[in-house]
């Protein structure tokens, strides 16, 4: 097992995590139903407490965690909340940008599953997949609750 491709396949799930943060912050902060609000806050939250878990992990494996948000993920939230102050977005876009984030991010997860990982890697990836998993349900859950008239 190269320990580079260990630390830098943990790496892209920070930078990915994080971008999943400040994503689900920025949603939190254009949507204008309080429950949502709440939900996308919680859910920033659990990938803060993620993302500490995966700079450990890659420390503890003597890397360097990077920092920060990547590069596209920044341009993603600046161009939704640029989006939302020049034409205006609703929760339901919002939501769409949300799922779409997520969808990318389980996929992104996946690949990281099938990479070659030491036991302890393999487990924190698993249990943040889930995670992921559960957010994406959420944000499809709430996306569908527009159609069927129950936010």
């Amino acid at each position: 097992m190269n320990k580079a491709v260990v630390i830098s396949t943990l790496n892209t799930l920070l930078t990915l995590t994080r971008d999943g943060e400040a994503d689900f912050n920025e949603a939190a902060g254009l949507v204008v139903n309080l429950k949502i609000q709440d939900l996308l806050r919680k859910a920033a939250g659990h990938c803060r407490d993620s993302a500490g878990e995966l700079a450990k992990l890659i420390e503890q494996q003597g890397g360097d965690p990077e920092q920060g948000p990547s590069l596209a993920g920044a341009a993603h939230v600046a161009w939704t909340d640029l989006k939302s102050k020049i034409v205006g977005i609703t929760d339901e876009e919002i939501l769409d940008e949300c799922l779409s984030s997520e969808e990318t991010a389980r996929s992104i997860f996946e690949e990281a599953l099938a990479a070659p990982l030491p036991e302890e890697a393999k487990a924190l990836v698993a249990k943040q997949y889930e995670g992921v998993k559960r957010h994406y349900e959420l944000v499809r859950g709430l996306r569908s609750s527009f159609v069927y008239g129950r936010t």
